[in-house]
């Protein structure tokens, strides 16, 4: 069982209508991974699990999470974001391994969304 944490700072504190979430990953058998975004310290919001071992044998998960394909991340409306978010990815297998090609958050404050100012950079998912 091996873990990767990719941390993600947000400098704004003003209060976000929404929140999604993008992550762009290569892996030999996503079905083994379990990711979780864990929001600010002192946010008041708990863990997030974005992916849960689904998608079997397939090679790439390169997917967007909002409100409607993920409920829970309604929690954070009305909240700051401002802190340091963390992707963590836990691969459940050792015998496979990955690369974290990138990870992104988009706010949307009032009706505009503001991409945050920075993505995560490439991580190896180690075997």
């Amino acid at each position: 069982l091996q873990t990767v944490k990719a941390p993600l700072q947000v400098a704004d504190a003003a209060a976000v209508a929404s929140v999604a979430v993008q992550v762009d990953l290569e892996h030999s058998w996503i079905g083994d991974l379990v990711l979780t975004l864990l929001p600010p310290a002192g946010s008041g919001l708990g863990k997030l699990v974005l992916h849960d071992r689904a998608g079997g044998s397939a090679k790439s998960l390169h997917k967007r999470w909002d409100v409607r394909s993920l409920p829970a991340l309604a929690a954070v409306a009305g909240r700051s974001c401002k802190g340091t978010w963390t992707l963590e990815l836990r691969d459940g297998a050792a015998q496979d391994s990955g690369v974290l090609q990138g990870w992104s958050l988009t706010m949307a404050y009032g009706a505009a969304p503001v991409r945050s100012p920075r993505t995560a950079k490439p991580k190896k998912v180690p075997r």
